[in-house]
Order: structure tokens, then C-alpha cells, then sequence
């Protein structure tokens, strides 16, 4: 009985991924959803011909979504330091782009954003980054956005299901 509890509460908790990012010390969460085995679509090219190309995980998610009190920040400069540890944990850069090039309005619906108020995309105004560390399958894409009085930002980490 008390193994069958324990498998039980192990499955319910959020799962874990090896990625710890560092934000902000002034981010606050807005939005947590996490599921023990989910599918993720990772963004792998701007939107072009009706859709975004990606590429399709199964794992466990993490899925946060931040509100930064930033004034006069750009999107760049709220996902550059995040890129960083991204690439210093040792993920390859799958796509990086702002608005205009990741395809603007088509890209960020054709992504699965969390809805408002828990994330704000200004259409004229984000970034996104997705990579994939190339040893564990673990996956992520950011997406950074600001409006006039704050930037929001939405985390999406995935880990590699592995199958027997």
C-alpha cells in the first residue's frame, strides 16, 4: 500500500527539468500549468506558408508566464540575459527571432501563448527563442514581449520522454 502511495504522489508532482533559468529579481509569476506528460510544439522556423514549422516533444511540461516591471526595455533586452544561460547550459538555438521576422501576428497565434491577462504579446514588439539541448532532447522556447509599463515574458520547458 505505501509503495503504491508513493508512485502515486510522484506522478502528481510538477515535473522536473533539468534547466533552472535565472529572472529577474523583480519577475513575478503570473501563470503556472505543468503536466506530467504532455506533447509541446517547438517553434523551429518563422511562420511561412500558412504555418510554423516545429518540431513535436513528449515529456513532462513546465509551462510560467512572467510580468516584469520594466519600462523602456525592449524584448531583446529582457530575453538576452535568459539566451545566455540557454546556451551556456549547453542547448543548440533552434530559431531566434523578433516580431517582424518570426512572421508577427501569424507566429504568435500559430504558438500556444498563454492567454491574457497572464501574458501579453505586443504584436509589434517580442522575441522568442527555442532550443534544444542535442544530449538530453530537453527542449524550451521563450517568448518576450513588453508593453509601456512592463515586459512579460512565457517559459515553456520540456523534457524528453524517452520510450522503452
Amino acid at each position: 500500500m505505501r509503495a503504491w502511495l508513493t508512485a502515486l504522489i510522484c506522478a502528481l508532482a510538477a515535473p522536473a527539468l533539468a534547466l533552472q533559468l535565472e529572472l529577474p529579481s523583480n519577475a513575478r509569476q503570473t501563470a503556472a500549468r505543468d503536466s506530467v506528460l504532455d506533447r509541446v510544439e517547438i517553434a523551429t522556423a518563422p511562420f511561412a506558408n500558412g504555418t510554423v514549422a516545429a518540431q513535436s516533444i513528449d515529456g513532462p511540461v513546465k509551462r510560467r508566464s512572467y510580468r516584469i516591471p520594466s519600462p523602456g526595455l525592449t524584448p531583446l533586452q529582457l530575453l538576452a540575459p535568459l539566451r545566455a544561460q540557454v546556451i551556456d547550459a549547453g542547448y543548440e538555438t533552434l530559431l531566434d527571432c523578433a516580431a517582424d521576422t518570426c512572421g508577427g501576428f501569424d507566429f504568435r497565434f500559430a504558438i500556444d501563448v498563454l492567454p491574457a491577462p497572464n501574458m501579453y504579446v505586443n504584436i509589434r514588439a517580442f522575441h522568442f527563442l527555442s532550443a534544444r539541448d542535442p544530449d538530453k532532447g530537453d527542449a524550451l522556447w521563450l517568448l518576450a514581449s513588453t508593453a509601456p509599463d512592463a515586459g512579460y515574458l512565457q517559459v515553456v520547458q520540456v523534457g524528453a520522454q524517452s520510450l522503452p
